[in-house]
């Protein structure tokens, strides 16, 4: 019974004394002298209460006033140090002699006075005065009076039936007897139950423990124990129980165990620790301020957070009333208490309070009553927050957005605030001078309904990208309203929520409906200029700081580059380097108006163009610039050259005429006395000879003249120029041997077909092979390519690797009695020109000086239209 008066009092404790009170036979009750603090299911009986709820602090006058027990509190000192060291147990046994035991009655719950036997002790170190009557009925049959059978039989069935654990051991713990209830637990049959010693079934963590406290029950004073056992099985069981030892004829015999299986409760407890422990971790830890009061205010215990956010220390605070509380506040929390205790359910509570700096601070605490079984309140517990930052920011949104409301309603702009569902929320005044719609039609409204329906997709894929991306938008959307059809300029903003999801839009709106029409405007007028000057016959440019700031594409494609290529480039670049003196005197006559000059521009591809530069000066982006056009006139430029030429072989021709009339007679007759000498006087051969060959010569010259003076009758006739030249080759390959020279051909001969006259033609290739040999004294090769190219011509190219022409003599080339051998007449490239020229054909000359010349010949072809790139 030591256990009940240490623990706590009542049926519902776990140790094993008050487990041996709820199942011995005699009555057992505790009180403190006024009321009940507990009765066993024995001591119900004896006084006819039927559920352990009745008699819970029933006042114990008018039960035991036939007992001494009633006046337990009144015994002295020595009574209750007599009473503790008298070792009472609730054995199933009395003691061995019967003093202590005193006659009486009591009188039970319908008023009856029962006659007992009672023992009255005080309950050892109890919290508070308690104690213990033992009580037995007296029945008409006396106790005494009862057969030994009777009592064996008796003790037998209390053991038998009993549902705790009843073990009996030998002095050496070898089990003697254990009760169904034992091999319920243990999975055991009676004869596996008598047939293992006690410590078999401890653990082994527990089996020390268990031995130790059977040595001490041995010396003869009772043992309660927990421990650890296993059943048959295996599975772990947790036990607790009481040793009790066994006395025949004054000397210890053996010993009881009487337990129960305490699984349950014990994983009740350490569930119980773990959520205290939890409880308990979570309080110093988190960081809300949490404070426990009892019903005066007064602080019991508070965490870190607590004594953190009032500055103060655990003294100054634990055992104090609510610190920190102004003055203006005292009367409030005095109210807070009593409606509390009054309802029993939680408020919350905002307050000021003194930071011991004196600072105040915003203090809200949700204070929640504390309950003990009996559904009484005994103090309060109390969760704070500081939110003096919280204050401040509302306070400071609050002045935020009055200011930003006044900014939004005496703004020209459209502002306004969507829902989700895109209704209008809030509207500034300004949508009644822009829209003609007063803010009140507006409220509640989806803006939907003032777009076109045929804009309505596209403001759906607007607010289905915000709830995508969560980001702004900015787009156009028109308007229909009673002042028309308009064009805003909207952007929109995603508010978002403490969820991260969108709880509304704000709209910012402006009309540019006239700015829509003018920019339109401009786009058709540019469009239209655009396509003037892009699709213009001739180049046009404009220049800023001699750059070039625009090429049409005609004047980037006439000198090979892309209009991107020129822009941002300077125009100097592009012109031929003995032109850029000139091209700088342009710029300075700009400053005096329009200028026109002709330059000569270099293509990407090195090749010079011919270039006619109109320029006016003009302002672009508030700088002055220079637009102006540009035409290729190299054609123009051949053209003229052509022209000159032709004048000047008709100018020879009549020459060629008038010459060759005057000469060929006296020739004629010049050539005839020779021949005539020349058979008369034999010694004198050599010399004739020579003057014939001259006269021969001098002949030769004056039908070239004939050839240029009028036309030739010529027959034109489909031909092969593969065939013509293998027939020329041979002609002149002894010249090329006697010179070092190699002849090397590459001639698509199936696809050289064209109309001419053989005999011209040959001349003309004998001619340029002629000068291309002569090119070359000290040997090399000369390479002659045919193919056809395309656009339906043949190439027909002579390539030799002599000493070259140079570049101031190349515009030379080809007039009459221009000519750069020692020997030569001037007049062969002449005639050469004038037959292609005849067949319809060009003459290309490309010379290097110290690498050579390429003689290009282009004639008409026929036949097959297929083409071989160059």
């Amino acid at each position: 019974m030591g256990v009940l008066a240490n623990e706590t009092v009542g049926p519902q404790c776990g140790h094993s004394g008050g487990l041996l009170a709820e199942y011995v036979t005699e009555a057992v009750f505790l009180h403190n002298g006024r009321v009940f603090l507990y009765i066993n299911p024995s001591g119900m009986r004896l006084l006819g209460f039927a559920e352990p709820g009745e008699w819970m602090e029933r006042n114990i006058t008018g039960f035991l006033t036939g007992l001494s027990g009633q006046r337990g509190n009144d015994r002295s000192d020595e009574e209750r140090e007599g009473g503790e060291a008298a070792g009472f147990s609730l054995s199933s046994e009395l003691p061995a002699d019967e003093q202590g035991w005193e006659e009486g009655w009591l009188t039970n719950v319908r008023g009856e006075a029962v006659p007992v036997r009672s023992r009255t002790m005080p309950a050892p170190h109890a919290a508070a005065e308690v104690v213990l009557v033992l009580c037995r009925a007296v029945n008409p049959m006396d106790e005494s009076k009862l057969s030994a059978d009777n009592k064996e039989q008796v003790y037998e069935s209390l053991i038998l039936h009993n549902p705790a654990v009843i073990v009996t051991m030998d002095l050496s713990g070898g089990i003697l007897s254990a009760n169904p209830a034992a091999g319920l637990i243990f999975g055991m049959t009676e004869e596996e139950r008598t047939h293992h010693r006690f410590l078999d079934w401890v653990v082994d963590d527990s089996r020390d423990f268990v031995q130790s406290a059977m040595g001490r029950t041995l010396g003869g004073q009772p043992q309660n124990c927990e421990f650890s056992c296993r059943n048959h099985a295996g599975g772990r069981i947790e036990m607790g129980g009481k040793f009790v030892p066994i006395f025949i004829d004054g000397e210890a015999a053996g010993f009881y165990f009487v337990g129960k299986d305490i699984t349950s409760r014990k994983l009740a407890e350490r569930e119980l620790r773990y959520t205290r422990e939890l409880l308990e971790s979570f309080v110093s830890h988190t960081s809300d301020a949490f404070v426990v009061l009892d019903r005066g205010g007064i602080v019991q215990q508070c965490n870190a957070a607590y004594i953190t956010m009032f500055g103060r220390g655990e003294e100054e605070v634990v055992g104090q009333f609510f610190p920190g509380l102004t003055e203006e506040r005292f009367g409030s929390f005095q109210q807070l208490l009593k409606r509390l205790f009054a309802s029993g359910r939680a408020e919350t509570y905002d307050f000021q309070s003194a930071h011991k700096n004196g600072m105040l601070l915003d203090i809200s605490m949700t204070i929640s009553p504390i309950k003990n079984a009996r559904d009484e309140i005994i103090g309060l517990a109390g969760v704070a927050r500081d939110i003096t930052e919280q204050r401040r920011m509302e306070a400071a949104l609050r002045e935020s957005e009055a200011k930003y409301r006044l900014i939004a309603d005496n703004m020209t702009d459209l502002v306004a605030i969507l829902d989700r569902s895109g209704r209008f929320r809030y509207v500034s005044p300004s949508h009644m001078t822009m829209l003609g719609i007063p803010e009140g039609e507006l409220l509640g409204r989806p803006l939907r309904e003032l777009v076109p329906s045929d804009e309505r997709k596209r403001l759906e894929k607007l607010f289905a990208r915000m709830a995508a991306t969560r980001g702004p938008e900015r787009a156009e959307v028109k308007v229909d309203c009673p002042k028309g059809r308009l064009v805003m300029e909207a952007n929109w903003t995603p508010i978002l929520q403490e969820d991260e999801e969108i709880g509304s839009y704000v709209l910012a709106a402006r009309d540019i409906t006239l700015r829509t029409r003018t920019e339109q405007a401009l786009r058709e007028a540019e469009a239209k200029y655009r396509s003037l000057v892009e699709g213009a016959l001739v180049g046009v440019y404009l220049i800023q700081n001699w750059r070039l700031t625009y090429v049409n594409p005609l004047l980037a494609q006439m000198i090979g580059y892309t209009p991107e290529e020129l822009e941002g480039r300077e125009c100097f670049t592009v012109i031929h380097p003995d032109d850029r003196q000139m091209l700088q005197e342009y710029r300075d006559k700009m400053k005096q108006g329009s200028v026109h000059l002709t330059l000569r521009a270099l293509h990407k591809d090195g090749r010079v163009v011919d270039i006619e530069v109109h320029g006016t000066k003009t302002e672009f982006q508030e700088q002055t610039a220079t637009i102006g056009t540009v035409m290729d006139v190299t054609e123009r430029r051949r053209t003229e050259e052509l022209l000159r030429k032709s004048d000047k072989l008709s100018v020879v021709g009549q020459m060629a005429a008038g010459v060759a009339h005057e000469i060929r007679n006296p020739l004629t007759s010049l050539k005839g006395f020779v021949q005539l000498l020349k058979a008369r006087h034999s010694s004198d051969r050599q010399y004739l000879d020579i003057m014939l060959s001259e006269l021969e010569r001098i002949n030769y010259i004056v039908s070239e003249f004939m050839v240029i003076a009028k036309p030739q009758v010529v027959h034109f006739q489909q031909r092969n120029a593969a065939k013509i030249l293998k027939d020329v080759i041979p002609i002149l390959d002894t010249q090329a041997i006697m010179n070092n020279v190699q002849i090397k051909t590459r001639m698509d001969e199936e696809r050289l077909s064209l109309y001419g006259d053989e005999n011209q033609l040959k001349q003309v290739f004998i001619n340029v092979l002629k000068n291309a040999i002569e090119a070359m004294p000290k040997g090399g090769t000369v390479y002659i390519l045919a193919r056809r190219t395309e656009g339906d011509k043949i190439l027909v190219r002579f390539q030799d690797q002599g000493g070259g022409i140079p570049e101031d003599r190349m515009p030379q080339i080809g007039e009459p009695f221009f000519t750069t051998k020692e020997k030569g007449t001037g007049l062969g490239l002449m005639v050469c020109y004038k037959i292609i020229e005849m067949h319809g054909g060009t003459i290309q000359i490309r010379s290097k000086l110290n690498v050579g010349t390429t003689v290009d010949i282009l004639l008409p072809a026929v036949g097959e239209a297929e083409s071989t790139p160059l």
